[in-house]
């Protein structure tokens, strides 16, 4: 709840919006190549319908088919799902007003394996915080024997406060059964992040897992990718810079009594590092996002800061007496 409560929070980011865009073209050209792109951009085959989405302008296949057993590779015996499609895709950009906004996309598809998973794949709920505007949202279910049962967004329910935990919304399915596969997409426009992970292993196998980051060619960001998931690429079209990686068969992960879960798991994380129509030099520093989560996690007042200086004190007074006793 605490990590809920910290993007709750925001954190404002004013920068000069397409105004700049001539000065940007005059930064394009510097030498040293900061802004260069590599020989090619990176191209997935696997997306579906092509290339020309982004993640503020998203779709799915229309006609839908289940995916043939060859790519699911499910072992019956262990795997209660398997998840074949996992998108994670954020789109910075201006809006007319020259605000930065940023677009938030996922796009999941699962193939239930076993019996007990049905129960677990038959809902979804989605998370709306920082959310300023719901752009589009579907759900469908695909049986064994290949009907479709479509979610409207008429269908979804809206939670303000789920368990104390902001708004969410929750979508059921029906026809989800062993053999079928369900598949969902939301695009929501939220207020801009300047950091985040996405975490893409869990503890189901995953067939296909892709970020992808697109913002205006000002904006510098570094990533860090962790546990084996691949280093991004980096493209540079117009004004607009394209970062995306892509993980195959990841296999899926458990928990163990007395072992770190989630820091072993493959996920990417990233910051805005740089924005190259601002003289303020970093954003973020890695120093500056580590007192930002210190001051949700431990929101002391003055009363408590006293209290806690007068125990620090009196346990620097308790150690020299021990020693001195020693």
């Amino acid at each position: 709840m605490q990590f809920l409560k910290f993007m709750k929070s925001g954190i404002s980011l004013s920068w000069a919006g397409p105004k700049c865009i001539a000065f940007a073209l005059v930064l394009l050209i510097l030498p040293g190549g900061m802004l260069s792109a590599q020989d090619g951009e990176a191209t997935l085959a696997d997306l579906e319908p092509g290339s020309e989405r982004s993640p503020a302008r998203y779709g799915w296949q229309s006609e839908p088919t289940l995916h043939p057993d060859e790519l699911v590779k499910a072992d019956p015996e262990e795997d209660k799902a398997v998840i074949l499609r996992d998108y994670r895709g954020l789109e910075y950009e201006y809006d007319a007003n020259d605000e930065l906004v940023l677009y938030y996309t996922e796009h999941k598809v699962v193939r239930v394996v076993q019996g007990d998973a049905v129960e677990d794949y038959n809902k979804f709920i989605i998370p709306m915080y920082g959310t300023i505007e719901v752009v589009d949202m579907k759900a469908r279910s695909i049986a064994r024997d290949g009907t479709v049962i479509e979610v409207g967004r008429e269908d979804i329910k809206e939670m303000e406060n789920l368990e104390n935990a902001g708004a969410f919304r929750l979508f059921a399915l029906d026809g989800v059964e062993v053999g079928g596969e369900v598949e969902y997409y939301y695009t929501v426009k939220r207020s801009p992040r300047n950091f985040g992970r996405e975490v893409f292993q869990e503890n189901i196998p995953t067939r296909q897992a892709v970020f992808e980051l697109i913002s205006p060619a000002n904006l510098i960001f570094e990533f860090m990718s962790y546990n084996g998931f691949p280093t991004l690429s980096d493209s540079l079209a117009g004004f607009k810079r394209r970062m995306i990686a892509e993980s195959r068969d990841i296999p899926a992960a458990y928990s163990e009594r007395y072992a770190s879960y989630e820091p072993n798991l493959q996920r990417v994380e990233f910051t805005i590092a740089y924005n190259l129509f601002s003289r303020e030099g970093r954003i973020m520093t890695a120093d500056e996002c580590g007192q930002s989560f210190l001051s949700v996690i431990y929101d002391y007042d003055k009363d408590d800061r006293k209290a806690l200086k007068k125990l620090l004190g009196d346990l620097d007074r308790l150690y020299i007496t021990a020693g001195e006793i020693a």
